[in-house]
């Protein structure tokens, strides 16, 4: 039994990452392409059409609230009034929040700065009340470079905004970071985290993932 325990997140996993590969070819002829990646734009259109994961990075901003982005570093092409490519983590989240795309990808009318965390989210669990498409997350978890903040804290803050905006959609919790991975599994999550995956050479779980991939459960 304890062989099948950890044997069936690796299958899930290696099925993951086969479909990933998969569909890389494709995803350039598909709608939800032109508009600018990790926009909420982007994430409503690929659910519309029934996009069948998301991987999304999750950066933390110098007040520790957890972002979503492309990179670290914001690249200035992408904002109206960022002059240089800025690290996420040398701005706080309203310094983040007051950055507006610029014209060089494609968004909604709406759709004007980078999305916290907690904003996708709610998208996700608002679709769900609403019967709209979602699609699962896998959260790759990024520390801050310069280390000014404990870890652990890291740790908390991200589960306090897991716990805050409870949805069903985050099927996975990845790091490169071991030590954020350590943290995590202390605070039994109940969402399976790991390493991050660079090839099949290397994949490492940790316990949670015992739960299963697609079948999460939550007290």
């Amino acid at each position: 039994m304890k062989l099948a325990c950890w044997l069936r997140p690796i299958l899930s996993l290696t099925f993951f990452f086969l479909q990933a590969t998969a569909n890389v070819a494709v995803d350039t002829l598909v709608p939800y392409a032109k508009y600018r990646n990790y926009s909420y734009s982007y994430f409503i259109v690929s659910m519309n059409y029934l996009i069948p994961y998301l991987r999304i990075n999750v950066y933390f901003t110098k007040d520790d609230r957890p972002v979503i982005y492309k990179n670290f570093q914001l690249d200035p092409l992408d904002f109206t009034n960022l002059s240089k490519a800025t690290r996420i983590e040398d701005l706080n989240y309203e310094e983040l929040k007051q950055l507006v795309f610029s014209k060089s990808s494609q968004t909604l009318a709406f759709d004007t700065s980078i999305l916290g965390l907690d904003e996708l989210l709610d998208l996700v669990r608002d679709r769900e009340m609403e019967r709209l498409p979602t699609a699962p997350l896998f959260l790759n978890v990024m520390p801050k470079q310069s280390k000014n903040t404990p870890i652990p804290l890291l740790a908390d803050e991200l589960i306090y905004t897991l716990k805050k905006n409870f949805n069903l959609s985050v099927r996975m919790i990845f790091s490169d970071d071991k030590l954020l991975i350590k943290e995590l599994e202390k605070r039994r999550t109940e969402i399976p985290v790991g390493v991050a995956i660079r090839s099949f050479r290397n994949i490492s779980l940790s316990k949670p993932s015992c739960l299963g991939f697609y079948n999460v459960q939550r007290n």
